[in-house]
């Protein structure tokens, strides 16, 4: 049986189908930022924190006075059974919506700001326990179907439901923004994306469209760089244009005091062109596990095929010892130190999905 009043004073269904819906918010624009804006939305510190915080409140503007006006509800309030209207039962109008959601905002939300959201949330509590109107709810009425037990179960699988979401996003940010036949500076396309979805970047390079190693100095994007200061020099094989093979070749002898393992690179080359591959699905799921391989392999020869891609790696190091991080440091009683690396990866057109 339905119910109505003006002020709505159940304190918890309120505040859980609040953050129902700011949970669908922060869904939103991580679908948003991640597969139409390539911004990488998490693990990026403070300041990422802050645009994440404002972005799920600017949606949330944009989004909640229309639903209001065209439903008189919003997921977290359907889940709940809760309908919003003008006092004589009439829709609300997209303004008065709109002034409705900057109200809770400001005044119960607290904009987001650490500490005074605590304090709006804190007020806005006990304005419902003493049965006061919200600010921002002067005018409106509330109706609610029912309160049973199974809205729990409703609400329960609706953050299930987006928590699975953002899951799926999050995996979707794996897909390189090329995919196909790659041309060079698609393949670069690529290889930047990667390393900056896997926060492998650290110095100041990157990939140019010609494929070569460039330095930026400005915002920071794409920035890359790597423990031994070594990035290896690409040859890229060619064919109407599309790329057919991807190599390089580093030899040393008595120059450093370590020598470069290379492997993030190597990883990240394979990844961004056998993720353009037929087979490799949408999500790339297995693409982390390609790159764990790769990065896992230490100064060790390797080969595989993967996604009709065959990859070789063959390395040779005298006069080193046990390596850490990204390089093998020399050994003080050698006589003499060398190393020589040669990575080649190949399109093989028969061969198959391929496997690890």
């Amino acid at each position: 049986m339905e119910e109505r009043e003006n002020g709505m004073f159940w304190v918890w269904r309120r505040y859980w189908a609040r953050g129902l819906d700011g949970f669908l918010y922060g869904l939103l624009w991580i679908g948003i930022a991640s597969l139409l804006l390539r911004v990488k939305v998490y693990g990026g510190g403070l300041e990422m924190q802050i645009i994440n915080a404002v972005m799920g409140l600017v949606l949330m503007l944009l989004i909640e006075p229309v639903l209001l006006h065209w439903f008189g509800t919003t997921l977290g309030k359907a889940v709940f059974g809760i309908r919003i209207t003008q006092l004589d039962g009439s829709r609300l109008t997209v303004t008065r919506g709109f002034e409705r959601t900057l109200g809770v905002m400001i005044k119960g939300l607290g904009l987001s700001i650490p500490i005074y959201s605590l304090y709006r949330g804190y007020k806005s509590y006990n304005l419902c326990v003493d049965k006061v109107i919200q600010p921002w709810d002067e005018g409106i009425s509330y109706t609610i179907k029912d309160r049973r037990w199974y809205r729990w179960v409703l609400w329960a699988a609706a953050n299930i439901a987006i928590f699975a979401g953002v899951i799926v996003v999050a995996m979707m940010g794996l897909i390189p923004p090329n995919r196909g036949k790659l041309t060079v500076s698609e393949f670069a396309e690529n290889y930047n994306h990667f390393a900056d979805y896997l926060d492998l970047e650290s110095g100041s390079w990157y990939l140019g469209e010609d494929g070569t190693w460039m330095e930026h100095l400005e915002d920071g994007k794409y920035i890359i760089a790597w423990g031994a200061d070594i990035n290896p020099e690409f040859t890229y094989t060619t064919q109407d244009g599309y790329i057919t093979g991807i190599s390089f070749l580093v030899e040393e002898q008595n120059q450093e005091n370590f020598a470069p393992l290379l492997n993030k690179q190597m990883a990240l080359a394979v990844l961004a062109y056998t993720g353009a591959q037929r087979g490799s699905g949408l999500f790339f799921r297995d693409g982390l596990h390609l790159a764990e391989y790769i990065a896992g392999t230490g100064s060790s020869d390797y080969q595989l095929r993967y996604r009709g891609v065959d990859v070789t790696c063959i390395r040779e190091y005298v006069g080193y010892k046990t390596g850490i991080w990204e390089m093998m440091l020399a050994d003080e009683n050698a006589d003499e130190t060398y190393y020589r690396i040669e990575f080649q990866m190949r399109l093989n057109q028969g061969a198959g999905e391929g496997i690890l």
